[in-house]
C-alpha cells in the first residue's frame, strides 16, 4: 500500500484521560478520549477508512501529543497541525472551520455560526454537524454553547463538566500572557 493509502494512529495519557489520535497523509483525521482502548480505536478508524491500513506510529503523532499536552497545561493556546476533513460533508467542513476562528478563551452559540457560515436558520444543523467532530479540542467545539448561556453538549468527550472544565481552564489564561509567541522589543 502506498502513503496515501495508510492511516497513523497513537494513543498517550492526558489529564483528561488517554487519548486516541490518528493522520491520514492529508493531516489529522481522529483525535478521540472515550475510545475502550486500542482495538476499539482502529475498528472505528477502520469504519471511517475503509481500506487503508492501520500503522501505529507514535513518532509521525509526536507533535498533537506535544501540543494537545501543552494545551491542557496551559503552555498553549492554539493547534499548528495539518487537518484532513475529507470525510465530512461540504456543511460539516464549513461548521468546523468557522468553529476554528472562535478564539481562545471566547465563546460563540450555535445561530452565531450559523449566521457566520450565511445559514441563519440552521443553529439545530450546526449544532449536529459539531456532534460530527472528529477534532474535539484541535476544533474547539467545546467553544461554542447554547443561546441561553448554558454549556450544551461536547463532542468526543461525554460530560457537560469537561466541557466546563476546558472553558474554565481557556477563561484562567486568557489573561496571561502567552509563552508561545514573543514580545517584539
Amino acid at each position: 500500500m502506498g502513503p496515501n493509502r495508510t492511516i497513523h494512529w497513537h494513543t498517550f495519557d492526558t489529564p483528561m484521560g488517554p487519548l486516541f489520535v490518528a493522520a491520514s497523509e492529508r493531516g489529522l483525521c481522529r483525535l478521540s478520549w472515550h475510545v475502550r482502548g486500542p482495538g476499539a480505536f482502529q475498528r472505528e478508524l477502520r469504519d471511517r477508512f475503509p481500506g487503508r491500513q492501520l500503522i501505529h506510529d507514535p513518532d509521525r503523532l509526536a507533535q498533537i501529543e506535544r501540543e494537545v499536552l501543552g494545551y491542557l497545561e496551559g503552555r498553549r493556546q492554539f493547534f499548528n497541525v495539518r487537518l484532513d476533513l475529507s470525510t465530512l460533508t461540504d456543511f460539516q467542513r464549513r461548521v468546523l472551520e468557522a468553529t476554528r476562528r472562535v478564539r481562545f478563551g471566547e465563546t460563540s452559540t450555535y445561530s452565531e455560526l450559523a449566521r457566520r457560515i450565511r445559514r441563519p436558520r440552521a443553529a439545530r444543523a450546526v449544532g449536529n454537524a459539531l456532534r460530527a467532530n472528529p477534532l474535539p479540542l484541535v476544533i474547539p467545539c467545546h467553544r461554542v454553547i447554547r443561546a441561553d448561556g448554558s454549556i450544551g453538549g461536547f463532542s468526543g468527550l461525554t460530560a457537560v463538566d469537561e466541557k466546563r472544565w476546558l472553558l474554565q481552564h481557556e477563561a484562567r489564561r486568557r489573561t496571561r500572557p502567552s509563552r508561545q509567541r514573543k514580545s517584539a522589543p
